[in-house]
């Protein structure tokens, strides 16, 4: 039994892969995680847990990784899936990616990895790469043909987003610190991303059978309580090549730049593709310590003069270019 989850992304932040890896590997469940690097986000999964460790091996420095700690999170290139590497370095170019390469694209990865249980995380939302309800469950159709043909048992959960990201950074080492935050119990860890990670890793547990129907939330809760989920993220981290940190050890850009609300009222809306806009003018991901760290976040209600978010590069120009571009679009809509 080798288990799995992914989600389709476009939600800035959303950084739940890691925590969730974390938590199942941690009751001893074999989850060998590949996931890509962003495409048209401020960071991909692997863009981010390469902040805390090496992401690129092959094929059988993966195996030995698995064997020995029962999980990994890598970058899915090298000779894992080589046909689809090719196809994946062409849509990096392009910056844009279709529904059905998509599919195609992830499920290579699942069945050279030998899943047999995935659980796949569809959000959508007016912000979000899938837009709208029809396209989530013709996506979904999609996926569970490919699994009934591999032998793939897969749950999809579809679910419309809120509007806007889940956790307070944008970008690889604000992400990667939200991460450790959460794994570590920090007071100031994003509970929003805490508790989708949880979500996901109950129906997980579910799937598999480690947990009875409607268990699954304890025992996730259970293993980030008791430190156990981190505990084997520090095990993963260090059989890739890394040493574990603390969360505020993380290093994020050092140039930042305050957003100050003019006015009071409560946030309605956080624009999606805007904010990744931002991120990536300020040098993400392929600058790790820029991005975006949000101070105020959903139906949260603000003063005048009150911080919204925080802008943070090492590049004078990038922070610069950054504060340009937000004269002309807007991030937060506040009511």
């Amino acid at each position: 039994m080798v288990a799995d989850k992914h989600s389709i992304g476009g939600l800035p932040g959303n950084r739940v892969t890691p925590i969730v890896v974390a938590i199942v590997a941690s009751y001893g469940i074999t989850i060998p995680k590949t996931s890509t690097r962003a495409v048209t986000s401020a960071a991909g999964t692997a863009d981010t847990f390469e902040v805390l460790t090496s992401v690129s091996h092959t094929s059988e420095e993966i195996k030995k990784i698995v064997k020995k700690v029962g999980a990994c999170l890598m970058w899915g290139a090298n000779d894992v899936a080589p046909a689809d590497d090719k196809i994946l370095s062409v849509v990096y170019q392009l910056g844009m990616e279709l529904y059905t390469k998509m599919v195609i694209s992830i499920m290579a990865k699942k069945v050279a990895m030998g899943i047999t249980h995935l659980i796949l995380d569809i959000p959508f939302g007016p912000t979000a790469k899938v837009t709208n309800l029809k396209d989530a469950k013709e996506i979904s159709r999609l996926f569970l043909f490919l699994a009934k043909k591999f032998h793939i048992k897969l749950k999809v959960l579809i679910r419309h987003t809120v509007m806007g990201p889940i956790g307070k950074g944008i970008g690889p080492a604000l992400e990667a610190r939200d991460i450790l935050r959460v794994l570590q119990q920090k007071r100031e860890r994003p509970l929003d991303l805490e508790e989708k990670s949880v979500w996901l890793t109950a129906n997980l547990l579910e799937l598999v059978g480690k947990a009875k129907k409607g268990t699954g939330q304890y025992l996730a809760y259970k293993a980030l309580t008791n430190g156990t989920a981190w505990e084997k993220m520090k095990q993963i981290i260090k059989a890739q090549g890394g040493v574990p940190t603390d969360s505020e050890k993380i290093k994020i850009g050092k140039l930042k730049y305050n957003i100050i609300s003019h006015k009071n009222g409560r946030i309605v809306e956080v624009h999606n593709k805007n904010l990744v806009e931002v991120c990536r003018l300020l040098g993400a991901p392929a600058q790790k310590t820029a991005g975006i760290y949000f101070h105020k976040m959903i139906n949260e209600p603000v003063k005048k003069g009150d911080v919204l978010f925080t802008l943070r590069t090492n590049s004078a120009l990038h922070l610069e270019t950054a504060k340009n571009i937000l004269n002309k679009i807007w991030i937060y809509k506040i009511k």
